[in-house]
């Protein structure tokens, strides 16, 4: 879990928000819309990731939240090659990559940290699951704390990216 909200923080929301969507060219304030928009869908997939994740029928194995886990590092990937604006001109910097890239990190978000959480507790004896559910919270606030630090390091190479500042 700890490192699922790593990967949120360093993409989200500082890489993800330095790109626009060329539909809302030309609107005045386009890139609040922009912003606005990006967390609508950041929020409803990251619910329905949530609600998957609660669900038997969508139920991993450890072994499968572990590779979903680290499969999530690609979106760094992705967030910067549409903030770089990298060719080819249909893919990274078109809106229908940016808006599924950012759906789809989301929906991982809430389902990969949804199964982390309940299947913690079920890994250790029953009188340690206490202790467990508490540890989770803490969990989650460090991985917030360590992304958001190392989004930070990342301005200056945001800086570098054409719509930076923008």
């Amino acid at each position: 879990m700890l490192y699922v909200f790593i990967i949120t923080f360093v993409c989200f929301p500082g890489v993800s928000f330095d790109t626009s969507l060329k539909m809302l060219a030309g609107l005045d304030s386009a890139q609040s819309w922009f912003i606005v928009i990006l967390n609508t869908i950041f929020s409803i997939a990251d619910t329905i990731g949530r609600k998957m994740g609660g669900m038997k029928a969508f139920d991993l194995e450890a072994s499968g939240i572990k590779i979903l886990s680290v499969l999530r590092t690609l979106f760094i990937g992705t967030f910067y090659l549409i903030a770089f604006d990298v060719q080819p001109s249909w893919l990274f910097p078109s809106d229908w990559f940016k808006i599924t890239n950012i759906f789809l990190f989301a929906f991982t978000n809430g389902y990969a940290s949804t199964l982390c959480a309940c299947k913690a507790p079920g890994t250790v004896p029953p009188d340690e699951r206490g202790q467990v559910g508490g540890f989770i919270g803490t969990t989650i606030t460090f991985g917030i704390l360590i992304g958001s630090i190392i989004a930070f390091a990342e301005t200056p190479i945001l800086k570098l990216t054409p719509g930076f500042g923008t």
